[in-house]
């Protein structure tokens, strides 16, 4: 039996060095193998986003007037929330209406949002789920006003699997 050092090393080191270039070809600095999609991809998303930032109330989007024909929104991830503020004068009473298109929904999206006047508590929540319902409810009214009103959508992560594109109205 031949115990020669040399031939035990050679298949030894040879699957040591295959071994190291698979971990430095999964950990390369692209990003291609271990994140598909790539973080840059995110950064895109979110910068194609015309309305961010406004992920808190203090940076919501205000909409300077109304109705608003057509707002289309992105939700980049499931921890984004994308807030939105409304001015009215000169009125006495008024119904906001948000109605929400399911176009660019799938089933697996789902939105939750809130509505605010200017104190800290809702007026009202809303949640849209497309699922295989085609006659999901999709508007949503409350009772106003003069003055400033607030409004979030964010990603229901309750039962939503993904984030994505949503596209709302607005109406008095």
């Amino acid at each position: 039996m031949n115990k020669n050092p040399s031939n035990i090393r050679n298949p030894i080191t040879l699957l040591m060095l295959v071994l190291l270039s698979l971990f430095f070809l999964n950990c390369s600095r692209d990003d291609t193998i271990n994140n598909p999609a790539g973080e840059d991809a995110d950064r895109q998303s979110q910068s194609s986003d015309v309305y961010e930032p406004n992920d808190v109330r203090s940076q919501a989007y205000e909409f300077i007037s109304l109705p608003v024909q057509k707002i289309e929104g992105l939700l980049a991830d499931r921890n984004d929330i994308d807030w939105f503020k409304i001015s009215v004068t000169g009125m006495d009473t008024f119904e906001i209406k948000l109605q929400f298109d399911l176009e660019n929904m799938t089933e697996y999206f789902a939105l939750d949002g809130c509505f605010f006047n200017e104190t800290e508590f809702p007026k009202g929540c809303f949640k849209l789920y497309k699922g295989l319902d085609s006659n999901a409810k999709t508007t949503f009214s409350w009772q106003c006003t003069p003055g400033d009103y607030y409004f979030y959508v964010k990603v229901d992560t309750s039962y939503a699997k993904e984030a994505g594109k949503y596209c709302f109205y607005i109406t008095m």
